[in-house]
């Protein structure tokens, strides 16, 4: 009965200490609604974002940029968006929305991240977009005007 209770309280301890943490954060304010470039990816992706500040955190809880981190292999954007939460796709050719777990921006907004993937008849558009609400999966396909 030892045996069964010890494991049952590892178990458990194990399980609430398996907490996800978020590894992108941003700080800064979105003056409008322009997008700066972080890095090109060797993949011929483009990063971009509406934030000043762009970060990864580390294992250690460390905030390193965002464009560092990408520049010298630390982290990947795969690793970054398979820390996230899909929140809901286009029937373009493959982008996808995703939400940083449970981080708030100034109370109210939640961090974003859009990963296109659209077919060359809705723009071709392959680039990454990190921003405060969940329009900025919009940027992945080209308006027609």
């Amino acid at each position: 009965m030892k045996k069964k209770l010890g494991l049952l309280v590892i178990m458990v301890m194990i399980l609430t200490g398996c907490k996800e943490k978020n590894i992108l954060s941003v700080e800064g304010n979105v003056v409008d609604d322009s997008f700066t470039m972080i890095t090109k990816l060797e993949d011929g992706r483009t990063v971009y974002s509406e934030f000043s500040e762009n970060y990864y955190i580390d294992d250690d809880g460390n905030k390193v940029d965002l464009k560092e981190a990408l520049e010298n292999n630390s982290i990947s954007m795969n690793e970054i968006i398979a820390s996230m939460e899909l929140v809901d796709s286009m029937n373009d050719g493959g982008s996808a929305l995703y939400k940083a777990k449970g981080n708030n921006l100034n109370d109210t907004n939640e961090l974003y991240l859009a990963s296109c993937n659209s077919l060359e008849g809705n723009g071709g558009i392959k680039d990454i977009f990190i921003g405060n609400d969940e329009t900025i999966i919009d940027n992945c396909v080209k308006i027609e005007g």
